[in-house]
């Protein structure tokens, strides 16, 4: 009975070192524009942020979701736990935030969005004393005039403090296991959010180790391209016009034609391929983008109805927008994905989330 007792022990000693979260540290920032991506705003959407750091040398405190407020710190060092940053060791979520100092600050809630403006420092007035909504992960902040900076843990993209791995790899905390998923997880909310920027931290991260020195972001081919590379589905899958994604879905056997848009979109699944091209659609360009399902959006997004995931050359980055009834009418064929993903974390790409850090 000892020995079954000791053998219990070590067990969940294993399994409590292993499930533990990892706290990374995102670039500083000191913009305040929710549209800029690259230094407007702290944080990376769909993950909730633990830790916050913020110059200025004003007292800052943050509250842990189902949890309490911790103390103030005036620090900006991610290396000095005592008074370095607003944050418990371990990687707590954060669902609040307060600074002082007279400063405009702003949370985006995790799967929701951007809450007013505010400048106040009072824990007890929930109206202008401090930023979030108690009991709900935020996953971005813009702080005016200062500079900034937040962590996530990388093995857990949820909020409920836990230690959970939703990827398909054990690499990242990324769920990139489907096509769907993987472009989910990179995309904006909405296809506004997406708005002359070139996208997500994750987005621009992920693309940059498949596409390295490509210099398109906001372009239809590479948000759906990046997304079937990065799921480990098809290491060969091309951007670049439309035509030539046609012609190469058309060829490769890992393909499957289901039908003309407009006869077979009630057949639509997550992952399926949507696109046209210039001859078809009777424009100057075609188009491409992916139908993800709006289950799979909700999963990060939950108030979301959209069901397809696309971007824009020279126009928007990758967002989550559109339903069915949005591609009918343009000459849009629809491709399936027809191999099997077991294995595929083995493949060049599945890796790349590791760019965020």
């Amino acid at each position: 009975m000892k020995s079954l007792s000791l053998i219990l022990f070590f067990v969940l000693a294993i399994f409590v070192i292993t499930s533990k979260a990892t706290k990374k540290w995102l670039p500083a920032v000191n913009g305040y524009n929710r549209n800029d991506a690259i230094n407007g705003y702290a944080g990376l959407m769909g993950n909730a942020i633990t830790g916050l750091r913020v110059s200025g040398g004003n007292p800052y405190r943050v509250h842990i979701k189902g949890g309490e407020w911790l103390p103030e710190v005036t620090g900006n060092n991610k290396n000095d736990f005592n008074n370095g940053y607003a944050g418990t060791k371990e990687g707590n979520v954060i669902d609040a935030v307060a600074i002082s100092g007279d400063v405009n600050y702003v949370v985006h809630i995790k799967g929701g969005q951007w809450l007013p403006v505010v400048n106040g420092y009072d824990i007890t007035e929930p109206t202008n004393g401090y930023a979030g909504i108690i009991g709900q992960a935020i996953d971005a902040i813009m702080i005016k005039e200062r500079t900034y900076a937040t962590s996530y843990n990388d093995n857990n993209n949820n909020d409920n403090n836990s230690g959970n791995n939703n990827g398909n790899n054990g690499n990242d905390c990324y769920d990139h296991s489907t096509i769907a998923s993987a472009a989910v997880a990179y995309a904006w909310g909405t296809i506004s959010e997406g708005n002359s920027n070139d996208g997500t931290q994750l987005y621009r991260a992920v693309k940059d180790a498949i596409f390295p020195g490509d210099i398109y972001y906001q372009s239809c081919d590479r948000g759906v391209a990046t997304a079937v590379r990065w799921s480990g589905a098809d290491d060969s899958f091309p951007a670049g016009n439309t035509g030539s994604q046609d012609n190469y879905l058309k060829n490769s056997n890992l393909w499957t034609f289901i039908g003309n848009y407009d006869q077979s979109y009630n057949e639509l699944k997550p992952g399926d391929v949507v696109i046209t091209i210039p001859e078809r659609r009777g424009t100057k360009y075609g188009h491409i983008v992916l139908y993800v399902g709006n289950a799979e959006i909700r999963k990060k997004y939950p108030n979301s109805n959209a069901e397809f995931v696309s971007a824009s050359l020279g126009d928007r980055s990758p967002g989550c927008g559109d339903n069915k009834n949005a591609y009918i009418g343009g000459g849009y064929h629809i491709y399936r994905y027809n191999g099997n993903y077991s294995g595929n974390d083995k493949n060049a790409y599945t890796g790349c989330a590791s760019g965020t850090s």
